[in-house]
């Protein structure tokens, strides 16, 4: 299945979203994850599965001054 992340599009086969993340090496950072235009909680990483066409968006803060 296609999915967009973060306005590339990629494949992936039947993955959740802590998967992705995790694949990308932001599983352990703080960051915010937005599925289809929705806020996803962290809690609901591991249970929420991708499917097509889905919109995955990830926001990871960068410290600085």
């Amino acid at each position: 299945m296609n999915i967009q992340f973060n306005g590339q599009w990629m494949r992936v086969e039947g993955q959740t979203v802590y998967d992705v993340l995790a694949s990308h090496g932001l599983e352990a950072k703080p960051v915010v994850v937005e599925v289809s235009g929705e806020i996803l909680d962290p809690s609901q990483w591991r249970t929420t599965r991708l499917s097509e066409g889905m919109i995955l968006e990830v926001v990871h803060f960068v410290g600085g001054g």
